[in-house]
């Protein structure tokens, strides 16, 4: 992390399965956390389906933003989630930047998929 940086907060969709007692913003290391946003029933939501979410992510998105009042928002895919979430911004007032870059979860499927990588050795397979 950079030294002007002092926190990085992910939001993220929560599929569920989570404890009930589960704190809306996480710790997940050292000046990070994760906001988990409630959208949509329990379980995986394909990228396609973030569309027909788009007010429901919305107004979770404000009420997230306005709640952990980033100095900047980094939106990184080209979906319905980064397009409210840039709606969003906008509203706040909230400055942004947009990185344009394949969704790593797609290259570990494709990866996995056809045998050439197992699941348990991503990490050393990134590394090489």
């Amino acid at each position: 992390m950079q030294p002007a940086v002092e926190e990085v907060v992910t939001l993220a969709r929560d599929p569920g399965g989570r404890d009930e007692g589960a704190r809306p913003a996480e710790p997940i290391g050292l000046g990070a956390r994760i906001a988990w946003l409630q959208v949509g029933a329990t379980g995986s939501l394909p990228a396609p389906a973030l569309w027909s979410h788009r007010r429901e992510i919305e107004s979770e998105l404000a009420r997230t933003l306005r709640a952990t009042a980033p100095d900047v928002v980094h939106l990184r895919a080209t979906d319905g989630g980064a397009w409210a979430a840039l709606r969003v911004c906008r509203r706040l007032g909230l400055p942004y930047v947009f990185t344009v870059a394949p969704d790593p979860a797609n290259v570990i499927r494709a990866a996995v998929r056809p045998g050439a990588v197992r699941r348990t050795a991503c990490a050393a397979a990134d590394a090489a």
